[in-house]
């Protein structure tokens, strides 16, 4: 089961795949795997595995550095500095 849910998804040898579909609805963050296992005599018992998904988002970020928008920054700069170089140029 995973995280706790009450849908089993049986593996029927040592090495098994888990369930795709399953595994895409999961939230990403710490998902609970629970193992379960009998024997010949009907005795069941689990084991329980956390693992962290961290799948990739559906718009990944872009390859620069977040930061402020340069050229809005650059013309503000440049529009404050334009407007003191004039008003120091009226003053004389």
């Amino acid at each position: 089961t995973y995280n706790e849910g009450t849908t089993k998804n049986f593996i029927s040898s040592m090495i098994g795949i888990l369930n795709q579909t399953l595994w895409n609805q999961l939230p990403n963050g710490y998902v609970t795997i629970r193992f379960y296992a009998n024997d010949t005599l009907g005795n069941i018992n689990f084991d329980e595995v956390i693992v962290v998904k961290a799948s990739p988002t559906a718009n990944p970020p872009s390859g620069g550095i977040p930061g402020y928008n340069i050229i809005f920054l650059l013309g503000t700069i440049s529009l404050i500095t334009a407007l003191i170089i004039r008003r120091e140029f009226n003053k004389k």
